[in-house]
């Protein structure tokens, strides 16, 4: 979480002869780059390189540096920096003193951990930390103690080997830690090691833990652990849902994140952030509130967001488990497709409105939601161009296709018989109907009538016969069988009409005239 104002790490200086103690840290939990301790605390590296994974503290630099705090038999020339008693670290003649002792570490459950130090002239160079966990938590010790040293003649030489006690001091380099809610921790030779405890008390309850290293003496150093209150709740909405909200790309996200401190707690600060744990724009962390941030996602994808709050009891930036996922997709409206991260009209479409209206070039119509090109005409891409058998077309066909031919004016056409279906010379439709056998009669009035028709070349079950009312009177390519006989009480027409193999509609009709009664014949 780029949240600059808490990356300062937290530095302690301790000034003893081996020089400047810097001490940091950084935690990590749920994605979030968790610094610093409980107001009035530190937070420490939990990074030193010994036998113990668990050691707390960085021992400070002399010439090279003291070893980390291991239980070892080393020997040591007695100026040698490492363990050395040099001018500037003899406590006494007898003994070879080193600046630093014990460390003493807590970690607690809000992801914040408490050190302290004590040197060996029993100054405790830090105390007073304190951590934190729930109500019933565990906190876990971490402790370390410099094994003491003192002064042999080896090789006929002075040398620095590890204390070995005396008949009046029994306490030969040993820890002990103490504290409640675990009991005692009593290490013997171990100097380095970790246990666990669960603090008693309710909420505010301060319990006290005491690291206590011996050697040629005894130092103590001390942390503290408090029982917090339980943590912030935080939520996350996306236009009201939680989890994941699916929305079209353009679609505007209204993200909610709403931040509740427990009883005895209180909210310091509040934010929202991405994916990568960056503060959104426009969204501060102060006043700590509940924020809103509006979104609107530019193209399709997965966008994750997290609530995350401080507290003053739980002063490190945290999400508890909590994100929203707003899903973009490309929903392309009706006559549009998709194009990369956008949606485009389809081929003779225009966006107009918001809407992919048709628009067809010229020559050309709309059928069945499309643009065809009128008969004549041949498609060129998106154009319709005058198509003539004998040119060589790009894009259609470069041959004259079978059944055309060139007539006498030079004009290439489909022949005799045939029609243009596309690119292509298909049979012509050919219809025909009568009235008693002829395409026009003359009869008296209450003469009965037969009428006949039928159609080939043309798409099948698209015929019908309608006389001049528009009435039906059948369907299909023929009448199979006579039809019954109609009165001709006045003039009529019929008309069978069929929808040919291009798509075009043709008709045929066939006429009924009344011979005036009066006419002679």
């Amino acid at each position: 979480m780029n949240h600059n104002e808490d990356h300062h790490l937290t530095v302690m200086g301790m000034c003893a002869a081996a020089g400047l103690l810097v001490v940091a840290a950084v935690f990590l939990s749920s994605g979030f780059n968790l610094v610093s301790g409980i107001k009035g605390g530190i937070a420490v590296v939990n990074n030193s390189a010994t036998s113990n994974a668990a050691a707390v503290a960085y021992w400070p630099t002399y010439d090279g540096g003291y070893p980390n705090p291991l239980n070892d038999d080393t020997v040591y020339a007695q100026n040698d920096p490492k363990y050395g008693c040099g001018a500037h670290f003899c406590w006494q003649s007898a003994f070879c003193a080193n600046p630093y002792m014990g460390a003493l570490s807590a970690r607690g459950a809000n992801n914040q951990t408490a050190a302290s130090r004590v040197q060996n002239s029993g100054a405790v160079s830090s105390s007073g930390m304190t951590t934190g966990v729930a109500p019933g938590g565990t906190a876990t010790l971490d402790y370390a103690c410099q094994p003491y040293r003192t002064i042999n003649y080896i090789d006929g030489s002075q040398k620095c080997t590890k204390y070995a006690g005396s008949a009046t001091n029994s306490y030969a380099n040993s820890s002990t830690v103490t504290g409640p809610g675990g009991a005692v921790v009593y290490s013997g030779s171990n100097l380095v090691g970790s246990a666990s405890v669960n603090p008693p008390g309710g909420p505010g309850t301060v319990s006290t833990y005491t690291l206590e290293c011996k050697g040629q003496g005894s130092w103590k150093t001390s942390v503290s652990v408090r029982i917090l209150t339980d943590p912030p709740e935080v939520a996350i909405t996306g236009n009201g849902s939680s989890g994941t909200v699916s929305v079209d790309v353009g679609e505007p996200v209204t993200i909610a994140a709403t931040f509740d401190a427990a009883t005895g707690d209180a909210l310091e600060k509040t934010a929202i952030n991405d994916i990568q744990n960056n503060l959104l724009p426009g969204v501060t962390w102060v006043p700590p509130t509940d924020k809103t941030y509006a979104f609107t996602p530019t193209a399709p994808g997965q966008y994750v967001f997290y609530p995350a709050v401080q507290t003053t009891n739980y002063p490190g930036w945290n999400n508890y488990s909590k994100s929203l996922t707003v899903s973009a997709s490309l929903n392309c409206k009706a006559n549009a497709h998709a194009e990369g991260n956008s949606c485009v009209c389809n081929a003779f479409y225009q966006l107009q409105g918001g809407i992919c209206t048709i628009s067809c070039p010229p020559n050309a119509s709309e059928q069945g939601g499309t643009c065809a090109c009128n008969p004549g005409y041949n498609l060129a891409g998106t154009s319709c161009i005058l198509f003539d058998f004998c040119l060589n077309i790009p894009g259609a066909q470069t041959a004259a296709p079978e059944n055309s031919s060139r007539d006498a004016s030079g004009n290439c056409g489909c022949s005799d018989g045939y029609q243009l279906v596309g690119s292509s010379c298909m049979l012509a439709a050919v219809l025909d109907i009568k009235v008693n056998g002829q395409p026009s009669v003359r009869v008296r009035s209450g003469t009965n009538t037969t009428i006949t028709w039928s159609a080939s070349n043309i798409t099948p079950d698209t015929c019908s016969v309608r006389d001049a009312g528009q009435n039906t009177i059948g369907t299909g390519t023929a009448n199979p069988s006579p039809a019954p006989a109609r009165v001709a009480a006045h003039e009529n027409t019929y008309t069978l009409t069929c929808t040919d193999l291009s798509g075009q509609q043709k008709s045929a009709s066939a006429t009924v005239k009344i011979i005036p009664s009066l006419e002679e014949v």
